[in-house]
């Protein structure tokens, strides 16, 4: 017979060896989190037949709803961009994605700080940035020419390998020159990180503390692998731009 109580799990719903993070502490606080987000987002709880909650169903109810909003996400970038190129008029503003209990414990962890944002967002002057460094015709590179980039950028900010400060070449933290943050101070910028089959994509990010509770994505870029060589920290070599 399977005991789950025997059979940790990790916050993505994998098995662990107890220890560490994984551990059953751990453990617990990732389910109350799904309890959280069932609630949250009025998800029925599945229930085992002696009345306790069956885990394995509701991280697979997560993981389905995160598929389908990384797909919805994708589908109204897609379209902001290519309108935005063909000159069309844009809204001001779109959201990418909402904030995830995932990346709001890494920034606040990160901080030091509660975070009180619930949604990632992408504005046009911004979009404007990346396509003038990164676009098709990027005064940088052209990492960002391909439109399915954009569409990614949902999937970096919910299934990132690492969230950092983004940092200078010397390894001096940035900070953003337009956005304010806490005490109403120039706002921290992060840098999310997922490494693909043969590219790593980075997207930038203010954590702006305002009655508005956004997050403002401030550039995305990618560098691709060449031989697979694995960089020990991105950060220092790739830089925020």
């Amino acid at each position: 017979m399977f005991d789950e109580d025997k059979h940790p799990r990790d916050g993505d719903g994998k098995f662990t060896d107890g220890k560490g993070e994984g551990s059953r502490e751990e453990y617990g606080r990732s389910v109350n989190d799904r309890i959280k987000w069932a609630k949250e987002n009025d998800v029925e709880l599945p229930l085992n037949t002696d009345g306790s909650v069956d885990v394995l169903k509701l991280q697979e109810l997560f993981e389905e709803k995160k598929a389908s909003d990384i797909k919805a996400s994708q589908l109204r970038m897609g379209d902001y961009v290519e309108r935005f190129r063909d000159g069309d008029e844009v809204e001001s503003e779109i959201e990418v994605a909402k904030v995830e209990e995932r990346e709001r414990k890494e920034i606040e962890k990160l901080t030091g700080d509660k975070l009180t944002a619930t949604s990632h967002v992408l504005n046009v002057d911004e979009l404007r940035h990346i396509e003038n460094r990164h676009g098709e015709n990027g005064a940088q590179d052209h990492s960002m020419s391909n439109v399915d980039n954009y569409k990614n950028i949902a999937d970096v900010l919910h299934n990132f390998d690492k969230i950092d400060f983004c940092r200078d070449k010397k390894g001096a933290i940035q900070y953003s020159a337009k956005y304010r943050g806490k005490d109403n101070k120039p706002a921290v910028m992060l840098t999310y990180t997922k490494k693909y089959s043969n590219h790593i994509h980075m997207v930038v990010e203010t954590v702006c503390e305002s009655k508005s509770g956004k997050l403002h994505i401030i550039s995305s870029y990618t560098k691709y692998i060449e031989f697979l060589i694995i960089v020990q920290n991105i950060f220092e070599l790739f830089g925020c731009s």
